[in-house]
């Protein structure tokens, strides 16, 4: 369960920034919008992790947003 949480949260920060970011315009945010914010969290992950020989759980909490991405073609 662990795991799915970690990622919600992610994706939870990621809508709020992007809602943020369009705050006071009159079109929404876009699904383009809110993937480059959820990748460049996944980078400051990445380098966290990296930095911390943590590799391995870092696979583990984004390996449905990696599939995502894969089903998508996002990658």
């Amino acid at each position: 369960m662990g795991n799915k949480s970690y990622l919600v949260k992610i994706l939870l920060v990621a809508s709020k920034k992007a809602i943020t970011r369009t705050w006071g315009r009159a079109e929404p945010q876009t699904k383009d919008q809110y993937v480059t914010i959820i990748e460049a969290i996944s980078t400051m992950e990445k380098l966290t992790h990296t930095l911390r020989v943590q590799e391995a759980q870092l696979d583990k909490k984004w390996r449905k947003w990696t599939t995502y991405k894969t089903q998508t073609g996002d990658t």
